[in-house]
């Protein structure tokens, strides 16, 4: 038993405590998420086919990017915010045993989802370039 904590301990340490906080923080948007739609019994979509868990991982970027989880005022969250969050939510699923739910047959990011973050991309809002102050003006 001493060793199973110990070598818990050693991997835990392989990444930096702010990854450790997304990934609980995703985890928990990802419950939150599943109770919404009565499945909060089954996290790890025991008995869905592949490709309805990559359904159902798509459902779950439209509520990440809607900001139904977020405390933030704005609203949406930014597609690469949205991808990274689903693979922190895969990645515990990897952690306890189970394959990546983000991955078609060809272990390849799922066609639907590739489309899916694509689009999110397209919508995000463009940062508004401004002029630099010249030196003397400072």
């Amino acid at each position: 038993m001493a060793d199973l904590s110990t070598a818990k301990i050693t991997r835990e340490g392989a990444v930096e405590r702010g990854t450790h906080e997304k990934q609980a923080r995703a985890w928990r948007r990802w419950t939150t998420y599943c109770g919404s739609i009565g499945l909060e019994h089954n996290l790890f979509l025991d008995g869905f086919t592949r490709h309805q868990r990559i359904k159902i991982f798509g459902a779950f970027a439209v509520a990440l990017r809607e900001g139904r989880f977020s405390k933030r005022a704005n609203g949406t969250m930014a597609s690469k915010s949205v991808k990274s969050s689903i693979d922190l939510v895969a990645a515990t699923f990897r952690e306890n045993g189970y394959g990546n739910p983000t991955r078609d047959e060809d272990l390849e990011t799922a066609f639907l989802l590739q489309r899916q973050y694509r689009a999110l991309a397209k919508g995000d809002t463009k940062e508004k370039q401004q002029k630099a102050l010249p030196v003397d003006v400072i």
